[in-house]
């Protein structure tokens, strides 16, 4: 630890070179003030204060970080200074583990601000840790021309290059990893599914997106119990953000500075505000609406108090109810749906949606993974379930080719349908069996979906090319919503 201590201090005699570094991309600015204002002496003190009062395995990740949390909550009430030097020894220990960062993208990356909310927030955490071990990936491609994909029923969302910090590392906003991967790994299983009626499956999609932004209110509530003023919480919630009136009404309502509203009143109102919308963003009335409608309800008071500042945020919010419009219409092609039902329904994501639909949903961490303790993160188990994932996006992209042959080539026309449908029964008995690790199972059933779409099969070139496509450049689609 010490001498990791100096290698990082060492790193910061120059800010823009701090900043560029691989541990300063994580760090960040909070990083470079702890660093500055710990002394070699008071980073020893402050980690033998560690050893002595927190005692914890350092060999178990999660273990420790629990241990380092309650350190740095209770330095922070003693002052600045000491939650800097208990934010020293957090940090020195995070850099040590090379899996909290970096190792969920295409490429390398490092998540901005990704250890202190590691270390400060116990839902970033959980979070965190069950997206590893569940061996789920950003995709992100750099090109500014290519739109961002939501397909988080492959286990991976594809992201534009438009959330990235440019500099020599490839820098990704904290915030925008912890949202895209709760989507992944609350609902991945709902997003290509029929759940209800077309009504009420939008319903389910847009409450999907308002429970994972209030979600995120979780996060900075624990953020701001330690210290107000970390460059984090600004960094991910205020000055970055993209309805700045709204981050700027949210901030102050967190800080107690509005009477009459409080973080639950901010939660209750985007869940049932975004329910409501005109012409293609309508929902018309169904059951799963009057459910969260009924279940959020709020004074005319705290009503009048936000609607004001929160007016631009839900109007953008109602889009998500046009991308569940246009989800629902996929999801109901009969050769689209054949395949995404060889498949069972996943229990995890129906009771996540199921929690999202009421008031007081995931208020804590355990409350969300309905468990006391976090499990360790595991490489041989992340490992094993990124070869899982590989098949079901494989069936996923064979759900969509199908529905899109429906649309583009007359069924009875087209054989590709037929040996398509032949292969996604064979890719979902390896995963409703278990059999993913098998050598060379995966490389063989791609080999024969590109075979079976074929000159013969699909006598149109330009669809060819499209549905070759798909099988071939993570970023393609052939089928609404993308």
């Amino acid at each position: 630890m010490r001498k990791r201590y100096e290698e990082l201090l060492a790193l910061t005699v120059e800010s823009e070179g701090w900043l560029e570094s691989r541990p300063g991309s994580d760090l960040w600015v909070d990083g470079l003030n702890v660093f500055l204002n710990v002394e070699p002496d008071e980073f020893e003190a402050g980690f033998a204060r560690f050893l002595s009062d927190y005692p914890c395995e350092m060999d178990l990740l999660i273990e420790t970080l629990e241990a380092l949390q309650r350190y740095c909550l209770d330095a922070a009430k003693e002052g600045e200074f000491e939650l800097y030097q208990a934010l020293s020894v957090g940090m020195t220990y995070l850099t040590l583990h090379p899996e909290v960062n970096g190792e969920f993208f295409n490429i390398p990356v490092q998540v901005t601000n990704h250890s202190l909310a590691l270390l400060l927030s116990p839902t970033y955490r959980a979070v965190w840790v069950h997206s590893y071990n569940a061996g789920l990936e950003l995709v992100i491609d750099l090109k500014a021309d290519r739109p961002t994909i939501f397909r988080p029923e492959h286990g991976r969302i594809y992201q534009m290059g438009r959330w990235h910090q440019a500099g020599e590392v490839i820098r990704f906003p904290f915030v925008h990893y912890f949202h895209e991967m709760s989507h992944v790994l609350l609902f991945s299983d709902l997003y290509a599914r029929v759940i209800g009626t077309p009504d009420e499956d939008r319903s389910a999609f847009v409450n999907m997106e308002a429970a994972i932004t209030c979600l995120e209110n979780v996060v900075l509530g624990e953020l701001m119990a330690v210290q107000e003023d970390l460059n984090l919480i600004d960094d991910g919630f205020g000055t970055v953000a993209v309805f700045q009136e709204a981050a700027d009404f949210r901030m102050s309502v967190f800080r107690g500075d509005v009477e009459g509203v409080t973080p639950q009143s901010l939660a209750l109102y985007l869940k049932r505000n975004i329910q409501f919308g005109e012409d293609d963003f309508l929902i018309p009335e169904n059951r799963i609406k009057q459910a969260i409608l009924s279940a959020h309800q709020l004074s005319d008071r705290e009503v009048e108090l936000i609607a004001p500042h929160y007016a631009d945020l839900i109007n953008n919010q109602h889009g998500h109810a046009g991308w569940g419009k246009e989800a629902c219409e996929r999801n109901r092609l009969p050769a689209f749906r054949e395949v995404a039902e060889l498949l069972p329904v996943e229990t995890f994501a129906l009771a996540k949606l199921e929690e999202s639909l009421h008031s007081d949903s995931w208020s804590t961490s355990s409350q969300l993974f309905s468990c006391e303790k976090l499990p360790e993160p595991n490489r041989e188990l992340r490992e094993q379930n990124k070869r899982r994932w590989r098949f079901r996006e494989l069936l996923f992209r064979i759900a969509e080719t199908r529905g899109f042959l429906q649309q583009g080539l007359p069924s009875q026309n087209c054989s590709a349908q037929t040996e398509l449908l032949e292969i996604a029964e064979e890719i979902a008995d390896v995963l409703n069996n278990n059999r993913w690790m098998e050598p060379a199972l995966y490389e063989n059933m791609l080999r024969d979906v590109k075979h079976c779409l074929s000159d013969e099969a699909v006598g149109d070139m330009m669809i060819r090319e499209r549905v070759v496509a798909i099988f071939e450049q993570p970023f393609s689609y052939l089928l609404e919503p993308r």
